[in-house]
C-alpha cells in the first residue's frame, strides 16, 4: 500500500476502509503456501523434542554435580532445558 492517507477524522476512516478490504481480500498464494504441512522438514531445521521424567529419576538425569546431564548436552550437541 502506498497510497498517503491525511491525519484526520476522514483520513483515518479511508485508512481503516483500506486496511479492512486488504484484511478481507482472499490471498490465493498465501493459502496455497499454508493449506497442508509438509511430510518432512528440511535437515537443518531445528527440532523439539519434549521428554517428560519421572520426579523420582530427576537425580539420575542431573547426575551428581549436573555431570550426566552436561555429558548428555556434550555428546548431543543440544541445550537442555529443565522446567519444573
Amino acid at each position: 500500500m502506498t497510497e498517503k492517507f491525511p491525519m484526520t477524522v476522514s483520513g483515518l476512516k479511508m485508512l481503516r476502509e483500506e486496511l479492512d478490504t486488504l484484511k478481507n481480500k482472499e490471498r490465493p498464494d498465501v493459502i496455497k503456501a499454508i493449506a497442508e504441512a509438509r511430510p518432512e522438514v528440511a535437515p537443518h531445521a531445528p527440532r523439539i523434542t519434549a521428554l517428560k521424567i519421572p520426579v523420582d529419576k530427576i537425580r539420575e538425569v542431573i547426575g551428581t554435580g549436573g555431570k550426566v546431564i552436561r555429558d548428555i548436552i556434550e555428546k548431543s550437541n543440544t541445550k537442555i532445558d529443565i522446567e519444573d
